[in-house]
């Protein structure tokens, strides 16, 4: 079940030969990766993958009547694993990136130090903190 529509998506592009790698095992982790780098963002990822999980645990009562609904829904049920995985990967990319529902947060404090009175002189914009000179920025 997970798997199948990853396959759907490899086969699309074409399927693989005899004694050739089957891609669809490394797109199991790359695609839904991709997508969180792209879509990081902790609150449009929780909405993803809560709709993903509730398709999940109510499989068996949308599978039983699957043909009854429209295409979009039928499609999206197709996908719901890759929907689970993808918002979860953009949780984490949203978590890096300090975004939720694209505003700032910041988790981590920041290395940046405005110093305004190089800014006033020009000899200089700002500089880093030393002590925190491994500490990121949101």
């Amino acid at each position: 079940k997970l798997t199948m529509g990853y396959q759907a998506i490899i086969d699309a592009y074409g399927v693989a030969s005899y004694q050739e790698i089957n891609p669809a095992i490394f797109t199991i982790i790359t695609f839904p990766f991709l997508f969180g780098i792209m879509f990081g963002d902790i609150g449009h990822g929780t909405i993803m993958f809560l709709a993903g999980l509730y398709l999940v645990l109510k499989e068996m009562h949308f599978g039983k009547r699957i043909k009854s609904y429209e295409e979009i829904f039928t499609m999206m049920y197709h996908g719901r694993y890759i929907i689970m995985m993808n918002g979860l990967f953009a949780m984490y990319a949203g978590f890096l990136y300090n975004d939720i529902f694209s505003l700032s947060i910041n988790i981590f404090g920041s290395a940046w130090e405005p110093n305004y009175d190089k800014m006033i002189n020009g000899t200089g914009s700002s500089v880093i903190n030393p002590e925190g000179m491994y500490g990121l920025d949101p």
